[in-house]
């Protein structure tokens, strides 16, 4: 009748207003005000959620991949592992929903995880101009024209554009950042980009 885990690692809450809770080590919770209690759904370590356009739940675990949950169900609809994807990891950090439809994983050791259209694509370190130092995306956003920005936990942040698909690094090298540890990424109300990092945490301007 509470949560399951006392370290809670990401909320979400739906569009129906219930409160989805992630934690460390005992599978995701589910709070309504209309309920008395959590439910509790017993499928591994979670470290992300998001909803696709559809409403299905895409949940990120620490451990196995990524489930595609049915919202009014809370079954599994598919499941989406390394060795399904042929990817390098089944570590899942972070998760974002773009305005496109598309659906971001963010990976420990693996790079990027990109959905669309019923298509994979994974981007790493290793691909032909990639900006990317480190293959551990800990964080995912957008910014108001739909490029994809990514918290690189020892890469700073990474745009990558929507329309040409080329990435843009901003690190300590080439900008006033203190530090390339990044812990998390979001977009603020005024379209600038928040990175949480090792030091407090640092603003920067999209652009265009």
């Amino acid at each position: 009748s509470s949560l399951p885990d006392i370290t809670c690692k990401h909320l979400y809450l739906d569009q129906l207003g219930r409160m989805w809770v992630a934690t460390y080590k005992n599978g995701v919770a589910m709070c309504s005000e209309s309920m008395s209690n959590f439910v509790s759904l017993n499928i591994g370590d979670i470290n992300a959620i998001c909803e696709d356009q559809q409403g299905n739940y895409w949940i990120g675990r620490n451990d196995g991949g990524i489930i595609k949950m049915d919202p009014k169900t809370l079954e599994p609809i598919d499941t989406f592992s390394k060795q399904r994807l042929g990817v390098p990891s089944d570590i899942i950090v972070g998760c974002y929903a773009a305005k496109d439809g598309s659906l971001c994983f963010g990976t420990y050791e693996g790079g990027i995880l990109q959905y669309k259209n019923g298509t994979w694509k994974n981007y790493r370190t290793t691909d032909p101009g990639s900006a990317l130092v480190t293959n551990n995306i800990w964080g995912i956003t957008e910014d108001r024209w739909g490029n994809i920005w990514v918290g690189v936990l020892g890469g700073g942040a990474v745009r990558i554009d929507k329309r040409t698909g080329k990435q843009q690094a901003i690190v300590s090298d080439n900008s006033i950042l203190n530090t390339v540890w990044t812990n998390s990424i979001s977009t603020a109300s005024n379209g600038w980009i928040l990175l949480g990092n090792s030091e407090y945490f640092a603003l920067i301007h999209p652009g265009r």
